[in-house]
């Protein structure tokens, strides 16, 4: 009778055991399977909502500035111009390697990383040139420089802070209001939730 009870006692700990195990091995598994999926994914199109272009028209573009040139400001802009030819794409936040390759496919990862790259590049390099016109205390172009980068839908916080900054050096109310206007707005950054509520915070 006791030899039974034990039998029995060992067959439900080791079922209890077998579940356990069978649910800490499941995330390694799916992380497996995404992997699969995405080393086999076939190429797809790239939407063309993805792309994004800057008007290098709506920039002041200057081959030299007026009174007394400043080098590190023309190679701020000469950068961001550079970059502006570039093919450039904005991916979804949280965006990974593996969701790349299962969206687009696994024959397209390096051309969308590398487009994406640009992206990144081309917006850091015009919030730099814009941060150089500021300095310069040239403003309002500066905020043109800002416009551009954020109609191209940045995230980056730095772009929102500076046009604010210009906004309020030129005594600008109507601007610093449309500011605060775009930032609230519903579909603002509807897919990065913390850089929205950083950038509220910065514009309110």
């Amino acid at each position: 009778m006791y030899l039974l009870i034990i039998i029995l006692l060992a067959v439900l700990v080791l079922n209890i055991f077998i579940k356990r195990s069978s649910k800490s091995n499941k995330p390694f598994e799916d992380f497996l399977e995404k992997q699969r999926l995405a080393n086999t994914a076939p190429k797809k199109e790239i939407p063309d909502e993805l792309y994004v272009t800057v008007n290098a028209q709506n920039l002041p573009v200057a081959d030299a500035l007026p009174q007394e040139p400043n080098e590190k400001l023309l190679k701020a802009q000469n950068t961001a111009l550079k970059l502006i030819g570039s093919k450039m794409l904005k991916l979804p936040n949280g965006t990974d390697n593996s969701d790349i390759k299962i969206a687009y496919g696994a024959g397209n990862f390096e051309r969308v990383v590398s487009m994406e790259g640009n992206y990144e590049n081309c917006m850091h390099a015009l919030i730099n040139w814009a941060e150089e016109l500021v300095k310069a205390e040239r403003y309002a172009e500066a905020e043109r420089v800002l416009r551009e980068a954020i109609t191209a839908k940045t995230d980056m916080s730095r772009a929102f802070a500076l046009l604010r900054d210009c906004y309020i050096k030129q005594n600008n109310g109507d601007g610093a209001a449309s500011l605060r206007n775009l930032v609230n707005a519903e579909e603002f950054l509807s897919d990065n939730p913390a850089a929205r509520k950083k950038i509220r915070g910065l514009c309110s």
